[in-house]
């Protein structure tokens, strides 16, 4: 009968050996070669071990019980950093984005408009840290919160770290989330329109390319969330965190090497004037169709013999 088609009250356990604990295992006498790599099960602990060497020698396989990564033995060690007390995929996320960062750039100013009498809780600086206190706004109108960095130089991402919910029932209002060209002297959208009632704070990274297109001559960086029309007073902006990265850059729509553009292979995406010389070699040449005299003339025919391999 074929190993395959046995019972499983029919197949031999996964180990070759078997002993009381450790001290017995650690006597045990008589293995030849052959048996190297073999498994023994410890039964005082129910542990595995593998044979390395005939004199013995032994190596944890797995620890017995609940299996937990505390009792593996022989695991790779884990030298980076855990942000809080657990290890999410957000936070994962986070810490690699600030492995990646050469440098950041924090807002220097909050400005509220068209936002009736209401206001907002908190300051630039709370926008600094991530995690902390949020900034939140009160809708009371039409708002636009913009928010201000100086200083800046260079920079190829926007990341923000927010959420626009209601207290009350959900909200239907649009919201844009937006960065001032300084080149189009207009606002450019980053994400039109951000989500409405989330129950979690919403991460955005918006990449920029070099960023020069938007650093005014002063290097001011403008980015604001638009509230287009309505208001209600139940309804909330709230931002934790917002920084400009001044990073590797990862491609945006202001990428300008051949290599980094999408679509370079599709048809007709390379005009003749894009490649030096060639409208200048081709500008002698016959457009019309024609046929050259088998012989005489100022252009002759020489017929030759084309032999393939």
């Amino acid at each position: 009968m074929l190993h395959k088609n046995l019972t499983p009250a029919d197949r031999h356990a996964p180990h070759s050996f078997e002993y009381a604990n450790a001290a017995a295992r650690e006597a045990a006498t008589g293995f030849v070669t052959a048996d190297i790599n073999k498994q023994a099960l410890q039964l005082d602990d129910g542990t595995y071990w593998r044979l390395t060497a005939i004199t013995p020698t032994w190596v944890a396989v797995a620890a017995g019980g609940s299996g937990a990564w505390g009792d593996i033995t022989d695991k790779p060690t884990f030298t980076g950093e855990v942000v809080g007390t657990a290890a999410t995929i957000e936070q994962s996320i986070q810490a690699l984005d600030v492995a990646l960062t050469t440098a950041e750039y924090f807002p220097t100013a909050l400005t509220v408009a068209n936002n009736g009498a209401a206001s907002y809780t908190g300051t630039v600086a709370d926008l600094q840290v991530l995690g902390g206190t949020p900034v939140v706004l009160t809708e009371g109108g039409t708002f636009e919160f913009i928010i201000e960095w100086t200083g800046v130089t260079h920079f190829t991402a926007v990341h923000l770290h927010y959420r626009y919910y209601s207290v009350t029932t959900n909200s239907s209002h649009t919201v844009n989330l937006q960065i001032w060209n300084a080149v189009s002297s207009s606002w450019e959208n980053m994400l039109a329109p951000v989500n409405n009632n989330s129950a979690t704070m919403e991460n955005v990274t918006w990449l920029t390319g070099d960023g020069a297109a938007y650093i005014d001559g002063t290097g001011k960086v403008l980015v604001q969330f638009d509230h287009g029309t309505g208001s209600s007073g139940n309804h909330r902006l709230e931002i934790d965190h917002v920084v400009l990265i001044d990073g590797p850059s990862l491609g945006s729509a202001t990428v300008t090497t051949h290599a980094g553009l999408g679509g370079r292979s599709a048809a007709d995406q390379h005009p003749m004037s894009a490649i030096t010389g060639l409208e200048t070699a081709l500008a002698g040449k016959s457009d019309t169709n024609h046929t050259h005299a088998a012989t005489g003339g100022s252009e002759s025919f020489h017929p030759f013999l084309l032999i393939g391999a």
